[in-house]
Formats: C-alpha cells, sequence, structure tokens
C-alpha cells in the first residue's frame, strides 16, 4: 500500500516494496528495536530516568508508538486515525503529575523519530543496492515519521496540559489542608505532611508573606518570582513552598536547613524592589522544625499587618525579627490608643508633615544611640552640629524635657515611624 502519492497520484511499485519490508522488518523486531530507543532516551534525556515507574512507562509508550508504525506502514490503519496508544497516554499523564517538563516529552519523541528513522534507512541500505530507489524509499518514511509525530505529538500536548491543570489543581487542595493544619497547630504526620507539600519540615524555615501594594493584573505566579528573589538573597537551601492567598498576596516558606539567622531585611529589600514597584514583603522570624514552620508565617503575619496599616508609607520589607517591628505589631492593637499616645507624647511633632517626620527621624536615632550625636550623625549620614540643631528643634515642638514620660516618648517615636499617617495628625489639626 502506498502511503503518500506522488505528485502525479501513483507511486513506483518499487518505492512501496521496499517500504513494506520495512514495515515488515519493524513489526518483526519490536521488542528489540524499541529497546534500543528506550536506552538512547534515557541516556539523553535525564528527566526521563531514575524513577522505575516512568521508565517502565516510557519503554511500554516506545513499544506502542512502534507497533502503531508498523500497522500504518503495513496499510493495517490509515494515517487519519493515527491515535497515541494507551500507554503513551499514561506515560504523558505521569510525567505531568511529576513535574517533568512538556519539553523532554517532546525532545523524546524527536529523538525517537530519529532513531526511527536511522533505522529504516539502514534496513533500506541493506535491502536495496538501488541508491535512488532506497532514496525515494527513505523520503517515503521520512515524511511518514514527521506525520505520525506531528499528530501523536500534538494529542499528548493536549493530555499533558489537562492533566497538569488537574493535577496541579489537586495537589494545591492538599497542600492548603496541610498548611492550615500545620499554621493552626493541629497534629500532622510530618512525613506525610513533607510528602505532600514538597518541603522538608525538619529544617529551619523563614516565613514570608509578599504582596502588592497597588491593584495589578498580573496573575499570582508572578509572585513566586518575587519569592525566588527573596530565596537567593537569603542563601536558601531549597525551592521556597509558595501558598497563594488571592491573585495579590502568597504565603511563603523558604528553606535554610540548618542556618538558624534572619537574613538582613537590606538584603531581601534589595531583591524585592528589583521586581518592580509596588511591591512588598514581610519576614517572620527564622525557625526550626514543625513548630518553626507555623511561627514564623504567624510572625510574618504580624509583620504583614504592620505594614498594611502603615499603607503607602510602608517600606519594601517589614521584618518581625526587628525589635521595633514587634512593639509597632503591639501598637496596631489599638490604633485609637495609639493615636492618643502620639499626639499627647509628641504634640507638635505629631503632624503628619515632611518638617515634623524629619525632627521624629532624628530623635528616633538619637534616642537609639544612647543620645550620642556622634553617633547618630553617623547612622544618618549628617554632621554632628545638623544633628544638634535637629534635636533641639524636636525637643522645643515638643514641648517637654527629653526625660519626662521617656518611656511613651520612644513607644510614641516608634508608632509613628512604623505605622506612619493612621496614628499621626493632620497639619492644621
Amino acid at each position: 500500500m502506498a502511503l503518500r502519492p506522488s505528485p502525479d497520484g501513483a507511486i513506483d511499485p518499487r518505492v512501496d516494496r521496499q517500504v513494506q519490508q520495512v514495515g515488515a522488518l519493524l513489526a518483526g523486531h519490536l521488542p528489540d528495536i524499541a529497546s534500543a530507543i528506550y536506552a538512547d532516551l534515557t541516556n539523553r534525556v535525564t528527566h526521563l530516568k531514575g524513577d522505575p515507574v516512568i521508565e517502565e512507562l516510557l519503554l511500554a509508550s516506545t513499544l506502542g508508538n512502534l507497533e502503531n508504525v508498523a500497522h500504518l506502514i503495513q496499510g493495517h490503519t490509515q494515517p487519519e486515525d493515527i491515535q497515541p496508544p494507551a500507554p503513551a497516554v499514561e506515560y504523558a499523564r505521569r510525567l505531568a503529575q511529576r513535574e517533568v517538563p512538556l519539553g523532554a516529552l517532546l525532545r523524546a519523541y524527536r529523538l525517537g523519530q530519529r532513531q526511527f528513522i536511522d533505522w529504516a534507512n539502514d534496513q533500506l541500505t541493506r535491502l536495496e543496492d538501488d541508491a535512488d530507489l532506497a532514496y525515494a524509499a527513505s523520503r517515503e518514511l521520512t515524511t511518514f515519521g514527521f506525520e505520525y509525530i506531528d499528530r501523536v505529538s500534538e494529542a499528548l500536548v493536549e493530555v499533558y496540559q489537562v492533566e497538569r491543570d488537574l493535577w496541579l489543581a489537586n495537589r494545591n487542595t492538599v497542600r492548603l489542608e496541610v498548611v492550615e493544619k500545620l499554621v493552626a497547630g493541629q497534629p500532622v504526620d510530618v512525613g506525610a505532611a513533607e510528602a505532600a507539600l514538597g518541603h522538608r519540615l525538619r529544617q529551619h524555615h523563614l516565613g514570608v508573606i509578599v504582596w502588592r501594594a497597588q491593584p495589578d493584573t498580573r496573575m499570582a505566579g508572578d509572585l513566586d518570582q518575587v519569592v525566588d528573589a527573596i530565596a537567593r538573597s537569603t542563601s536558601g537551601t531549597g525551592r521556597p513552598l509558595v501558598i497563594p492567598q488571592d491573585t495579590g498576596t502568597a504565603w511563603a516558606w523558604i528553606p535554610l536547613g540548618r542556618q538558624t539567622s534572619t537574613p538582613s531585611p537590606s538584603a531581601v529589600a534589595a531583591a524585592v524592589e528589583a521586581c518592580g514597584p509596588g511591591v512588598r514583603a514581610a519576614l517572620g522570624v527564622t525557625s526550626a522544625g514543625e513548630g518553626g514552620f507555623r511561627t514564623s508565617i504567624l510572625d510574618a503575619r504580624r509583620a504583614h499587618e504592620v505594614a498594611m496599616v502603615a499603607g503607602g508609607h510602608a517600606r519594601a520589607v517589614t521584618s518581625y525579627d526587628d525589635p521595633e517591628v514587634r512593639t509597632a505589631w503591639l501598637l496596631t492593637q489599638d490604633l485609637e490608643s495609639t493615636r492618643r499616645l502620639v499626639a499627647s507624647s509628641l504634640r507638635g511633632l505629631a503632624e503628619d508633615s515632611e518638617g515634623a517626620e524629619r525632627l521624629r527621624a532624628t530623635l528616633h536615632a538619637f534616642l537609639r544611640a544612647a543620645e550620642s550625636y556622634v553617633v547618630t550623625a553617623e547612622r544618618l549620614h549628617l554632621h554632628k552640629n545638623t544633628v544638634r540643631y535637629r534635636v533641639a528643634k524636636a525637643l522645643e515642638s515638643r514641648g517637654v524635657p527629653l526625660t519626662e514620660d521617656r518611656l511613651e516618648l520612644e513607644l510614641a517615636l516608634v508608632a509613628a515611624h512604623h505605622l506612619g499617617p493612621r496614628v499621626l495628625q493632620a497639619p492644621g489639626d
């Protein structure tokens, strides 16, 4: 049977005969040819080896495809009736479930096609002395091979994508259930939880919340890139676990292995700022084990609350490892009382203006530097006399000595610094 007619609608019977002979040889040596192609694929495509189940399905898929090819060459099936063999369909589904890239599957088919064509050409060389006849038969088989791979790979791409979507939806549901139990402090089987999350619980974790400060049309998947950037800045030891909350917010856990310290907020801030304007992150405190998985994200939630109260005043990164952020979170629990504290303690410094903010920042730094003008100047990159002038102006605006109500003063400065306009007074009030 002619697989493809020549331009005039006919095919040289001698070419057809050679093609049929190759089909018969293929049918008679299916296991050997499939094994050879399988060995080549597992050697050249690293994603396809190492898992006995996947490897067994690959061999069955290869055998099934070659059997289909033999039937088509011999005329037992028409080209328009081509369907992927059942093992190939199952193989595509399993690859989707194992997160093997689709490119690896398609590359396997391209390499398998080349292996088949090379084998067929070897048979034609052995069967036919007439080079022109062998070349014509080779063209028929090559064209046929491209058509077969085109039809089958297109069908398998759809199978892969559908299965991938279903698998991710199911996996995300399972992950969310496990995360909710862990965060709620409910008992879980650690081994089963690690398998479901794809994340090792028996290590140190850094809980992170990332979000967009402004509405954005991009999907939550973009936040994965922000988490990856943070993980790189913290020298994370593996792939972060990311759980989207909505299209603009995601929770994440960065695996830190044995690293016990919380990464530098400045390094994380540089990574976050590089992801674009309006991206924000809240960091928990690095903690270990199953309990640390819970407490670190709860700490990140508190830091996130501080940033949300601050609104547009929030910095790129708010870290709960900062004692002032922990204090600010306590002050968010009763904002009305905090506003009264700020107004009564700061007095003239409680105004929401650039001038008042500059004086507050200098006084705040001065108190943190144990009232050293030199240290404050170094930290703020100012001249010592400028610091002295601003501190004096701040005390003048406050209207009472620095020693009076010192604790309330420091709390009010922390609130103003981290919570911003929500606890300050509008100019003129």
